[in-house]
C-alpha cells in the first residue's frame, strides 16, 4: 500500500505518559499483555487521558493520525480529550 500512494510510512514515536502508573495494573498472562479493563480504567484518568491528548497534538501539527487506543471507551475518551484542545477529532469502534 506504501509503495502504491494508499498508505504512508507508519511514524511510530512511543511516549511516556508520567501521569498514568503501569505497575498496579494485571497482566493477562494468557494474553501476555496488560489486563485491557485495568489498563483502560488507568488511561481514561483525566490528567492521563489529557496529558497523552496534549502529546498527541504536539506530535501531528496539524496532519492526519491514528491513535489506538485498548477499547471502545478511551478511544471516545482521547477524542473528547483531543476536541477539547482544539483538533478535529472522531472515535471509531466497530459499533
Amino acid at each position: 500500500g506504501v509503495s502504491r500512494g494508499w498508505l504512508v510510512p507508519i511514524d511510530y514515536q512511543p511516549r511516556v505518559v508520567k501521569s498514568l502508573d503501569l505497575s498496579q495494573i494485571r497482566i493477562d498472562r494468557k494474553k501476555r499483555d496488560y489486563a485491557v479493563g485495568e489498563l483502560a480504567s488507568a488511561i481514561l484518568g483525566e490528567e492521563t487521558t489529557r496529558e497523552s491528548a496534549k502529546m498527541c497534538a504536539e506530535h501531528v501539527k496539524g496532519r492526519h493520525a491514528l491513535v489506538f487506543t485498548p477499547n471502545v471507551a478511551t478511544a471516545y475518551g482521547m477524542c473528547e480529550a483531543l476536541r477539547a484542545l482544539g483538533i478535529a477529532a472522531e472515535a471509531l469502534d466497530g459499533n
